[in-house]
This record gives C-alpha cells, structure tokens and sequence, in this order.
C-alpha cells in the first residue's frame, strides 16, 4: 500500500469517526467462510482497490490440482461489497504458473502484484501480475540464484521499482535475498544474505517503507542469534538497525510503521514469557522499546505480523497462536501500553482460527483480516479459512 493509499483512508476514518483517538474497535464479525473450491488457507494480507473490492491470496485450494497438493496450488480471490467472494484465478503449480500464494497483493496502476512461494518452470517461486477482471500473466519466474520462496508481500520504493524478499536462493549461500523488480520485468538481486552473518538471514516478510524513504525488513539469526532488523536504501545498501536479544523477543515477523514514523514490530518468542512480544523501533537511533510481552491464555501466544495503527492512540493485531491456542485479536493503546483481548479465535468450529496476515484499515474505516483454517469443517474437519472484520 502507498503512503498517498494510507494518507486516504486516514482522512476517511477522520470524516467517519471524528477526531483521532475517539475511535474503539469492539465489534467482530465472519464475513466469509472459504470452501476448496475458492480456496483453502489464506495466510497473506488483504488489499482495497480503488473500486472498494478486497483482494487476498490462498496457500492451496482451488479445482487445480498438482502432485504436492491434492486439493490445489492456492488461487487469487475478491470479495465485493455484498462480501460475495470470487475467485479471479487459479494457480496451475510447476512449470507453467505459480504455487501457494505468499503475502499480500500490492494494488498500483490498476493493477494488482503479487509472489507465489513456488512454481514456475524451476519451481522456485514466481511474481505475477493480474487485473481486476482477472487477466493474468507471470512477471518473473525464480531460478534459485537469484532467489528462491519469495514470501512476504510486495512494496513500491522511492525509485519507483517493486521491492520483495526470498527465504533462500541468492548467491552461493542460498540465504535468501532482497531484489527488485523494474516496470519492464527485469529482476535485480540487490543483496544476497549470507549465512551466519550479523545482519540476519532467510527474510520470512516482506519490506515496509519508513518516514525515511528507505525500506525495512527483519530477518532470522544474525548477531545476537535471535533474529535483526535491517534498512535497505535504494543504492543496495543494506545496514543493521537492531540485533534483537531474547528479552525483546526471537524470530522477529512482519514490521508496519506508526503515525510517529517508529517501526512497530513482534517476534514470536522470546520475552519475558517466551511466548512474544510487541515493540517499537526509533529509525534514527535504533534503540528498541519493549511493549508488550505476550503471556498466553487470552493473552495470546505467537504473533507474527505486526499490530496497524487505527487512530492516535491505538494498535489493533493479532497472535497467530499454536495448537490449543489459536490466537486471539487485540487492540493496544498507546501511551497506557495496555492490551486489550477482543477476540478469541476457535471458540467454535464456525470460527477461524490461525491468524497470520497482517490486517487492513479499509476505505469504510473497519479493519479486515483473515484466518488461515476454520469456518467450514470440510478439511480434516478444520475449514479452509475466514475473512473477518472489525468494526467501531
């Protein structure tokens, strides 16, 4: 999503609700239960384009079948204003298309962007581009050397290129890489991580743009073991920002940036429980600061994307859980650092459960999200996953 994207919905939720800070998102809702036909595990964001639909990506489902997946490589599906869900298209898997969409989807020039953790004729991953109305076409297919499991949503730099991550490939060391990609298709491998090194390795998510301009990721290992915060310039340019420690949190997941310009982050261990924790980042200094650390119960365990800011003083995310914990939404307040438990997800088998995309502020001034299982039992009894929302 584009800077000029956020600044719009702002000044929506300013009309809507007033004056930031009064806001108070109490109210959750299933909007959609997925079937395999339209497809199984959404475990990306959701994006608004600018006709209100949502768009959001599937690991597997769909009628396309290959041998790893016996009920589809994933699919690309809408879901309008009358929350009737469409599936725009369907991955085919190795070699001809993609498999097991990754991330979200960037919406830029009418045109909607995204990465499919495997597939294309080295079975490496792929990045493609597909219309609203379901015109479909393969930007780039991974080779591997140039990166493999691309993962984490797609974002548009200052340059104007399309920046992404891969889990691995890149390099002799196969540790995963930064790259982007240019108007007319031509993919540049920007860094290769190398394995063992400070800065981390093997990205799990994708970039954000800071207040700065320049871009930001987390990454596994690197100085301290427990996982870092890099920035990337445009120039290839990449440096540490944070070593994180085990008391601020292991294995660092999905950043976003507040209204103040500080990196929001979690991690999915560490912390005073070892269950994860939520923190801040200042970009000048790098200094981090502990927010919240994740007690389990209805305290949530895991988190793995990011919390969005939603108003002045207020963060809304979730915990992606584990078994018997299946994760739980949240707001937190800033300033009070309070959380606030509002959903516990898998109370029913009409919930969803398995939270792990980060969530959306739309246009309407509700936050949407998904659920990788639940809903529907038609899959070993678990469902293939839920769109909800969550309302003021």
């Amino acid at each position: 999503m584009s800077i000029l994207d956020s600044a719009r919905k702002l000044l929506v939720a300013v009309v809507l609700f007033g004056p930031l800070g009064s806001m108070a998102f109490e109210r959750y809702a299933t909007i959609h239960r997925f079937t395999i036909p339209e497809g199984f595990a959404p475990a990306g964001s959701l994006v608004e384009t600018s006709d209100g639909r949502l768009f959001g990506l599937t690991e597997e489902g769909g009628i396309n079948r290959n041998v790893d997946s016996q009920i589809g490589c994933g699919s690309i599906v809408s879901l309008d204003a009358s929350r009737h869900v469409t599936t725009v298209h369907r991955f085919r898997g190795p070699p001809e298309d993609g498999c097991q969409g990754r991330g979200g989807l960037l919406f830029v020039g009418g045109t909607l962007f995204g990465a499919t953790a495997y597939g294309g004729a080295s079975d490496s991953g792929t990045i493609f581009a597909i219309t609203r109305d379901g015109k479909y076409r393969i930007v780039h297919e991974f080779t591997g050397s140039d990166g493999w499991k691309p993962n984490g949503s797609l974002i548009v730099g200052r340059d104007g290129n399309l920046w992404g991550t891969t889990v691995g490939g890149g390099g002799f060391q196969d540790a995963g890489t930064i790259y982007k990609l240019s108007a007319d298709g031509k993919l540049e491998t920007v860094y290769s991580f190398p394995q063992n090194g400070p800065l981390g390795q093997s990205p799990l998510q994708g970039l954000v743009i800071g207040s700065d301009g320049a871009l930001y990721t987390s990454a596994n290992f690197g100085k301290n073991d427990v996982g870092t915060i890099v920035r990337v310039d445009t120039a290839g340019i990449v440096t540490l920002v944070h070593a994180l420690t085990t008391g601020e949190g292991k294995f660092p997941g999905g950043l976003s940036v507040g209204f103040d310009g500080q990196l929001l982050g979690v991690a999915s261990a560490g912390g005073r429980y070892g269950l994860g924790t939520l923190f801040s980042i200042d970009l000048e200094s790098g200094v981090l600061t502990s927010l919240h650390d994740f007690a389990g119960g209805a305290d949530g365990i895991y988190p793995t994307m990011a919390p969005i800011q939603v108003s002045a003083n207020l963060l809304t995310g979730t915990t992606t859980g584990a078994a018997g914990y299946p994760g739980i939404l949240y707001t937190f307040q800033i300033g009070s650092n309070q959380l606030k438990t509002l959903h516990q997800f898998g109370q029913t088998v009409r919930d969803g459960a398995g939270p792990v995309g980060q969530l959306l502020l739309g246009s309407d001034g509700r936050v949407y999200g998904t659920c990788m299982v639940g809903g529907n039992s038609e899959v070993d009894g678990i469902g293939a996953g839920t769109v909800f929302l969550l309302s003021p």
